[in-house]
């Protein structure tokens, strides 16, 4: 029998936090052109042995202003 990783669900979970902790506060949505207009997304990827999404547009922003206030509040630790 294969083992697993030890830290697959505490990386799992991790990833979940972040992912809901963000689209708690922020609000992403497409990008728009100088018109106005939606740009919409049209899902590229790179070639080679990994695979990736290319980066396209999108917009960003604090929900709310109390939002904007958590996220400047937020202290970086370095790890030194």
């Amino acid at each position: 029998m294969r083992r697993i990783c030890v830290g697959k669900y505490f990386a799992e979970e991790s990833v979940w936090i972040a992912m809901v902790s963000i689209l708690a506060v922020f609000e992403v949505i497409k990008a728009k052109d100088v018109h106005g207009r939606e740009i919409d997304v049209v899902p590229e990827y790179t070639k080679g042995v990994i695979i990736y999404p290319k980066p396209y547009p999108f917009c960003i922003t604090p929900r709310s202003p109390r939002a904007a206030q958590l996220v400047q509040q937020t202290e970086v630790h370095d790890c030194e």
